[in-house]
């Protein structure tokens, strides 16, 4: 029986900020890392340990209940193509899941997996791999439906990164696809299953047929550590940080005299002609009994937005924010949390692109990756995620002129490389580098910056 049967891992558009694994040792192509999704394995072999991988989802057709996988595996590689890895899923059925419909728990089958990489072209960030995947019968229990004979998969994996795309398109560098496709080969045709007829009490046979099944699956991914290392560093965290290091907003005409500013009123009733002087008073400033009457002395004698940068209309200002002690508190404590909220927004994206990578990737560059600067440099300084290996490790630099500007021989100092430029004009200046990092796998890439005004 042939039954074709479509599975779509992780639908849609995958942006690839941080792989979800014990590892990050992943395919790496030129200067493109490829990232395995929960259902969908790198293109490449590596030396791996991933875990856990936890995923849930609904199964059954007229009771649908719950499942649950905590899954890992351990990748090893053989040669520097060759790679085999071993995992194992942990199933978690909810009821009215299992045979007794009260749920049910165990180990599925062991896998092993054969993996050889049959061709990389880092220069088209291409790579391809074939692999044959067996699901050991009998190893698992049977209360989660792990069946009792082998399957065979062989499945081909491939990945594309579009980091050759012309400059007109270089905002679709970063984009990258991967993608595999397998056929399921049962070790058996079918199974048989004896019994007795509990009414008439006559033997009974129950075959089930096996198909062999087609898998298939693919990922679009958006890498934002490419596009730094090797489009344009936006250096976005730049955008998060306070203008001023006491959290407060900086005007740009701080230190100037202040002049009227019209004839209409503020929030607390003061003319508008008085905001650019001190406002002291004898009673307190607003309506909330808890305001001192008199200003604190840390406080500019201007007024400043609530909120750094951010612009408030006429009408915004007039409105009374002070409505006694039970809405003042509610208010300050409503500030407290999105503050809290945001700083905690921050921290987990830092962690989403930390520098948690098993090779020599770029991480940043001097001058910055597809950024332009005034005059030429006297050096180019790259900053990678790995001690390099000085002796192996080497980049050059070509000039408006299609001629070579570098000094010659790079200087390496731990995760940082180096060289030293002679005068090159105005115009579009390529980096190439090659590195060897101290786990001896090597990457390489370049980018490009500009000089001029």
């Amino acid at each position: 029986m042939f039954i074709r049967h479509a599975r779509a891992a992780l639908p849609g558009l995958a942006i690839a900020l941080i792989p979800f694994s014990g590892s990050t040792a992943h395919e790496i192509v030129g200067n493109r890392f490829f990232p395995a999704t929960l259902g969908i394995d790198d293109p490449g072999v590596n030396d791996e340990l991933s875990l856990p991988t936890v995923s849930s989802f609904n199964i059954g057709d007229d009771l649908s209940f719950r499942q649950r996988d905590f899954s890992g595996e351990f990748a090893k590689r053989i040669t520097e193509a060759f790679a085999i890895s071993i995992g194992s899923t942990y199933s978690v059925f909810s009821p009215p899941g299992g045979p007794t419909g009260m749920g049910a728990h165990g180990f599925q089958n062991l896998e092993t997996t054969f993996k050889y990489r049959v061709f990389k072209d880092p220069a088209h960030e291409f790579v391809m791999s074939v692999g044959l995947n067996i699901e050991w019968g009998g190893t698992g229990s049977d209360s989660v439906g792990a069946d009792p004979f082998n399957t065979y998969t062989p499945t081909v994996f491939f990945g594309k990164g579009f980091g050759d795309l012309p400059d007109t398109l270089s905002w679709l560098r970063p984009v990258a696809v991967t993608g595999q496709v397998g056929y399921a080969i049962p070790g058996s045709h079918s199974t048989t299953t004896f019994g007795v007829d509990p009414d008439t009490g006559e033997p009974t046979a129950d075959t089930e047929f096996h198909p062999q099944v087609l898998n298939w699956g693919g990922t679009i991914q958006y890498s934002m550590p490419y596009l730094k290392s090797a489009v344009i560093d936006l250096r976005a965290a730049r955008f998060l940080q306070s203008p001023d290091p006491s959290g407060r907003s900086q005007d740009a005409d701080a230190g100037r005299k202040h002049a009227d500013i019209g004839d209409g009123d503020d929030r607390h009733h003061q003319p508008r002609r008085s905001l650019g002087r001190k406002y002291l008073s004898t009673r307190c400033r607003g309506a909330c009994p808890g305001q001192s009457a008199k200003r604190d002395p840390r406080r500019r004698d201007r007024p400043a937005p609530p909120i750094s940068r951010r612009y408030r209309s006429p009408r915004n200002r007039q409105a009374n924010l002070w409505r006694g002690d039970a809405a003042c508190q509610s208010f300050c404590e409503e500030m407290i949390m999105r503050r809290s909220s945001l700083i905690w927004i921050i921290a987990l994206l830092s962690l989403a692109t930390g520098k948690a990578y098993a090779h020599a990737l770029l991480d940043h560059a001097e001058p910055r990756v597809g950024n332009k600067v005034a005059s030429p440099p006297r050096a180019v300084t790259l900053y990678f995620t790995q001690k390099l290996e000085p002796a192996f490790s080497s980049v050059t630099v070509t000039g408006p002129s299609g001629q070579r500007v570098d000094a010659g021989k790079a200087r390496v100092n731990g995760s940082q490389m180096s060289v030293m430029l002679k005068g090159g004009g105005v115009g579009t200046y390529h980096v190439n580098w090659h590195v060897l990092s101290v786990d001896t796998h090597k990457t390489d890439g370049s980018f490009t910056f500009q000089v001029g005004r």
